[in-house]
């Protein structure tokens, strides 16, 4: 019982908001503005690092079969997030800089996903 309703936790969610802009990327734009995309480079760092050490914290807590399908979400999630947010890259749709561009929203998508693998978390510590 406990395997299928975990199954359907994580079902439901793809579908978290995005995150919103973060404090250092709103005073690195302030001082390089909209054409540099260094901040933009940040913020996805700052983002994947809250992926990557929320992750190993989850699979530490997890083994066998749990272990298999976890691993297998996130690899799947990892093709997901390299293939996110291209569409941005069109100067029509915001291009690489400002809060509504391709690493605005890649930087979104990560975030989304560390929030999903926190509720994992605090699903299967419970």
């Amino acid at each position: 019982m406990r395997r299928p309703a975990l199954l359907a936790l994580l079902a439901l969610l793809g579908w978290l908001p995005p995150a919103a802009a973060d404090d250092a990327f709103d005073a690195c734009m302030k001082s390089k503005g909209a054409g540099d995309t260094q901040c933009g480079e940040d913020w996805v760092k700052r983002e994947q690092a809250r992926v990557d050490e929320t992750w190993r914290e989850l699979s530490q807590m997890v083994d066998g079969d749990l272990a298999k399908s976890l691993t297998d979400e996130q690899h799947a999630w990892e093709v997901f997030r390299d293939a996110s947010c291209t569409f941005k890259l069109d100067p029509g749709f915001g291009g690489t800089g400002g809060p509504k561009g391709f690493h605005a929203c890649r930087a979104g998508v990560i975030g989304a996903r560390a929030s999903a693998l926190d509720t994992y978390i605090s699903y299967i510590d419970n």
